[in-house]
């Protein structure tokens, strides 16, 4: 094991720091806020990320998968209104799961302060502050590159308690005895960070050179606690409030992304688009933004021309939960229970047609699994269409709605929800398209297309 750990590590600091050289010797260079700042997206399990383990097999990387999403599930139920009906048990779940708080399910690259440091942070749809770990460390847990130091920053500042970032926050827990504004988040699972709110220069790498961004506001950690297993050094958060770096881009505030082939490890063309240049095309549908995430009016799905038996109403947002949401921290989707169990039964009557029924480990809750290879069996399957308001279609072929168990049975990536649960759309779902978000209008454009032609 510790082999393995050494191999792909050493992978990934290959990869991150020649990153890091060509970026330095970029010939262009924009020090305003930038019309398109196109960032690289790492896949937690691509050959480029420090979590990456090439031995792991095709079980392995799905049963973590599956261990992730609840775990992802639990904490979305908790932080928007109802627990999950799923538990935890010590002995059932790896190192890093219960953390897992935030998603690691995709990872950017850039640069803080001057002279620039090279940071690695963990793309989140579902928060609202860029945070890093900093020297000195109270708390800190083992990254896998050096953790910031701001006294050696020339341009670091911590905000004073009386700036319009601080003013947001909090009163009791903002200001310290030297009249310093300090931040501290603290998730369901009793995981937190805390530490200052500062400023510094952000250096990013694009295809026409670099881009510096001066007096950026972002967390600097320096107790950062119960996030076993982390290895990257904090959070790029995307959620809807000044502190986001959303806001601060750009007066539009729009951003984008797009996501290919999670399964393929060597896959390079995931990415992140901040500002004005963000790709807002294709179909649009409303957004809501509750509690810092961002719901969307699920009406109904079909599966090839079949329109489901779903009684109106049950993807609807209430006081106590439900509603849909539209995550990049969870693997796979879920379903509140009545529509999970109207597509399982569709799908169920098409697949009983051609192959044969697999049973997964009573340990896992996958209730649809056919003895088979996703690619090899499922071709010309009658995809899956979820109708979001406006007319909006996202059509879902067999690599979005079934995930390679081992090698030689696959299952229904979908997980089954509560009766009045939240129903989560997973990046399994969202591979092949790439996803506009417009915070003015509260619109989401999305439409299939190769990343690559964006990269």
């Amino acid at each position: 094991m510790e082999t393995t750990f050494a191999s792909s590590h050493s992978l990934f600091l290959f990869f991150f720091f020649t990153t890091f050289i060509s970026f330095s010797f970029a010939t262009t260079a924009s020090t305003t806020k930038p019309h398109r700042l196109a960032i690289k997206l790492i896949h937690r399990d691509s050959i480029f990320s420090p979590f990456s383990n090439p031995k792991a097999t095709i079980r392995e990387r799905a049963e973590r998968a599956f261990q992730t999403s609840i775990s992802r599930l639990a904490y979305l139920q908790a932080k928007t209104g109802r627990p999950s009906s799923y538990s935890f048990h010590s002995n059932d779940i790896q190192a890093g799961v219960i953390a897992d708080n935030e998603g690691i399910q995709f990872l950017a690259n850039f640069s803080i302060g001057t002279p620039p440091v090279q940071t690695l942070v963990t793309m989140a749809t579902g928060s609202d502050l860029l945070w890093v770990q900093c020297l000195p460390c109270t708390k800190c847990y083992n990254q896998s590159i050096p953790i910031f130091d701001p006294s050696k920053s020339s341009t670091y500042s911590i905000l004073s308690c009386d700036s319009p970032s601080c003013i947001i926050l909090p009163r009791d827990k903002a200001c310290d005895s030297s009249q310093h504004c300090n931040y501290e988040y603290r998730f369901i699972d009793n995981a937190s960070t805390k530490g200052n709110l500062a400023t510094d220069v952000l250096t990013f790498e694009s295809s026409k050179g670099t881009t510096t961004i001066p007096n950026m506001v972002f967390g600097c950690g320096h107790e950062n606690e119960g996030m076993t297993g982390r290895q990257e050094a904090g959070t790029l958060g995307l959620g809807y409030k000044e502190t986001s770096i959303v806001y601060q881009i750009g007066s539009d505030k729009k951003f984008s992304y797009c996501i290919g082939n999670i399964s393929d490890p060597s896959y390079a063309y995931n990415q992140l688009v901040l500002g004005s240049g963000a790709i807002i095309e294709g179909y649009s549908t409303p957004i809501e933004i509750y509690n810092g995430f961002y719901y969307l009016n699920l009406e109904g799905i079909s599966v090839g021309n079949e329109n489901l038996n779903i009684t109106p109403g049950i993807f609807d947002r209430t006081d106590s939960g439900g509603g849909v949401i539209i995550d990049s921290g969870m693997t796979y989707s879920a379903l509140q229970i009545d529509a999970y169990n109207a597509l399982s039964v569709a799908l169920e009557k098409l697949l009983d047609q051609i192959l044969e029924k697999a049973t997964a480990p009573p340990s896992e809750p996958f209730k649809l699994c056919y003895k088979g290879v996703v690619g090899r069996d499922l071709t010309g399957l009658p995809v899956v269409t979820f109708h979001f308001a406006d007319d909006a279609d996202m059509v879902l072929d067999e690599w979005s709605m079934f995930m390679q168990y081992n090698e030689d049975v696959f299952c229904m990536a979908v997980l089954q929800g509560d009766l009045d649960g939240l129903s989560v759309i997973g990046t399994m779902a969202q591979q092949y398209f790439n996803f506009g978000y417009d915070l003015v209008a509260k619109k989401l454009s999305f439409e299939v297309i190769d990343c690559e032609v964006l990269a």
